[in-house]
C-alpha cells in the first residue's frame, strides 16, 4: 500500500517514467540473462540438438523485428498506453510461459510471444514520455530512459548467471514476471495517454505474416543447413520459400498504404546505406554475445557467475561511449565516427579469433574484445549509424524511418545469431576453443565491409550539428538491444 500512495504522490511524468522504465530495464536484463542461462537450457533439453534450441534466440528476434513498425503504427491509432499495456502483458505471459515449458518447442513459442511483446511495447513506451514530460526536459528524460535501459543489459549477465548458480534457468524468467506484474497494475493507473488518431491507418497484416515467415525460412535455412546438407529438399524448399516470401513481402510494402516497409523512405542515398551498415555490424555483434558465455564457461571452464562479470562491462562502456561518440561526430563527423565504430568492431571480432588460448588471461587475451565491442560497436558504431539515418529524411519520417532501422537491425542479429548456431552446430565442449575461434576469425569480415560502404557516407554529414535527429534515434543503441 505504501508504495501505491507513494506513486500517488510522485509527479504525473515521473510515474509515467518509472512505470515505462520498469519493462524496459525488464527486456534489458532478459537479453543480458538469457546467453547465460542458454547452457542450462541445453543440459535440461540435453536430447534436443543445439541447432533446434537456437530457435530460442532466433524466434525472439523473429518477433521483434516482425512487429516494430506495426506496433508504432498502432499506438498512433489506437492510444500508446493501450499498446504499451498489450506490448508488457505479453512479454509477461510470454515470460511465464518460458518458466513452466516443458518442452523445447513450447519455450520456442513462448519466446516469440516475449519477442512480439517487446516490439510492441517499446515504441510505446517512448511515446509516453514524449508525451507526460514538459518539451524542454524531454532530452534528459530520453536520455535517463536510454541510461536504464544500458544499466540493466550490465546487471543481466550477472543476475542471471547468480539465478542458475542457486536456482534454475526458469527463474530468470520468472524474475520478469515478479517485475511485470507490478508494472501493469501501475500502467492501468496511469491517467496520461496520447491523443488517438481515428485516421491513422492500421498496418498491413499480411506484411506482417510475410515478413515473419520469411526470417523464419531464412532462419531454418542458415541454421539446418549444415547438419541436413546444402543439397537436402528440406533446405532447398526452405531456402526457396524464404526468397518467395520475400519477394511477395516487398510487392505487397510497395502497393500497401500502411506497408510494414515504407519503401519511400529507402530513396534516400544515406538511409539505404544505414540500413545495410547496420545489418553488417549487429549480425556478428549479436552472435558474439551468445558466443562470449559459451567461450568461458566451456574453454576456460569459468563458472557461471564468473563469466557473467566478465562480460558485464560491455553495456557498461557502451554507456560511457555514446556521449563521448555524439561530440566527435559533432566535430569530425559521422561518417568519421561510423569508420572508427566499424574498425574496432572488426579488431575487437579478431582479436577473440587471435589471442585466446587454452589458459585463461581475462584482461590480456579477452578483455580487449570487450573494450572494443562496448565501445566500438554500441557506443560508436550503432550510435553514429543510427543519427546518420535520419539527416535525409523529413520530421514527420523519423518515427517510421527509426523503427524500420530497428528492424533491419534485428534482422542483422537475427541473422548473426543463425549463422554462429549454423557454423557451431553440435559441436563438443572439448572443442569450443577451437572451433569459436574460426568463428570469431568469420565474423571479424562483416564489420570490414561495414567499414569500406562506410567510406560513401558525405565527409561532412553531421559536422557541428548540435542534433540532426530526435534525442532517441541518436542514442537508442547506446547499450546492446537483447537479442
Amino acid at each position: 500500500m505504501r508504495g501505491s500512495h507513494d506513486m500517488r504522490r510522485m509527479p504525473d511524468h515521473w510515474r509515467v517514467f518509472t512505470v515505462v522504465t520498469a519493462s524496459v530495464a525488464m527486456a534489458s536484463m532478459d537479453g543480458g540473462m538469457i546467453p547465460l542461462v542458454f547452457s542450462d537450457i541445453r543440459r535440461e533439453f540435453s536430447d534436443t540438438p543445439q541447432t533446434t534450441l537456437a530457435w530460442v534466440f532466433t524466434a525472439y528476434s523473429i518477433g521483434l523485428a516482425s512487429f516494430v513498425v506495426a506496433s508504432g503504427r498502432l499506438a498512433d491509432r489506437t492510444g500508446r498506453r493501450r499498446m504499451f499495456i498489450i506490448g508488457t502483458a505479453l512479454f509477461v505471459l510470454g515470460s511465464g510461459l518460458c518458466a513452466i515449458a516443458p518442452s523445447p518447442a513450447l519455450l520456442i513459442a513462448a519466446r516469440l510471444v516475449q519477442g512480439s511483446g517487446h516490439a510492441i511495447f517499446t515504441p510505446a513506451s517512448l511515446g509516453l514520455i514524449l508525451v507526460a514530460w514538459p518539451e524542454d526536459r524531454r532530452t534528459a528524460a530520453i536520455a535517463a530512459w536510454i541510461t536504464v535501459g544500458g544499466i540493466a543489459s550490465g546487471i543481466g549477465p550477472t543476475l542471471g548467471a547468480v539465478i542458475v548458480q542457486n536456482w534454475s534457468w526458469r527463474v530468470a524468467f520468472g524474475v520478469n514476471v515478479m517485475i511485470g506484474v507490478p508494472t501493469l497494475w501501475r500502467a492501468f493507473r496511469l491517467e496520461v495517454d496520447t491523443e488517438k488518431r481515428a485516421d491513422a491507418l492500421l498496418p498491413d497484416p499480411l506484411g506482417i505474416v510475410l515478413l515473419s515467415g520469411s526470417l523464419a525460412f531464412l532462419a531454418l535455412t542458415i541454421v539446418q543447413g549444415r547438419t541436413w546438407g546444402w543439397t537436402d529438399p528440406k533446405i532447398l524448399g526452405s531456402a526457396t520459400l524464404a526468397v518467395v516470401l520475400t519477394v511477395l513481402f516487398a510487392l505487397r510494402s510497395k502497393g500497401h498504404p500502411a506497408p510494414v516497409l515504407d519503401v519511400n523512405l529507402l530513396r534516400g542515398r544515406t538511409y539505404r546505406l544505414s540500413l545495410v551498415v547496420s545489418m553488417l555490424v549487429t549480425g556478428p555483434m549479436n552472435a558474439n554475445l551468445v558466443m562470449q558465455p559459451r567461450f568461458l564457461e566451456d574453454a576456460w571452464h569459468y563458472t557461471k557467475l564468473h563469466a557473467g562479470i566478465a562480460v558485464s562491462p560491455l553495456p557498461v562502456l557502451a554507456g560511457l561511449a555514446a556521449p563521448i561518440a555524439s561530440r566527435y561526430a559533432d566535430r569530425y563527423g559521422h561518417r568519421n565516427a561510423i569508420l572508427l565504430g566499424t574498425a574496432m568492431t572488426s579488431i575487437g571480432l579478431l582479436s577473440y579469433g587471435l589471442l585466446p588460448g587454452s589458459v585463461p588471461h581475462y584482461w590480456t587475451n579477452f578483455f580487449p574484445g570487450v573494450a572494443l565491442a562496448g565501445i566500438g560497436t554500441w557506443g560508436f558504431a550503432i550510435s553514429m549509424i543510427n543519427a546518420a539515418a535520419v539527416t535525409d529524411m523529413s520530421s514527420e519520417n523519423f518515427g517510421v524511418g527509426v523503427a524500420i532501422l530497428q528492424t533491419f537491425r534485428q534482422i542483422g542479429g537475427m541473422l548473426g545469431t543463425a549463422m554462429f548456431f549454423g557454423m557451431y552446430g553440435n559441436a563438443a565442449p572439448e572443442d569450443a576453443l577451437s572451433t569459436l575461434k574460426h568463428i570469431w576469425l568469420f565474423f571479424s569480415i562483416p564489420p570490414v565491409l561495414a567499414l569500406l560502404l562506410a567510406f560513401r557516407y558525405s565527409k561532412g554529414l553531421g559536422v557541428r550539428t548540435v542534433s540532426t535527429a530526435p534525442p532517441s534515434s541518436a542514442g537508442a543503441s547506446a547499450a546492446p538491444a537483447p537479442t
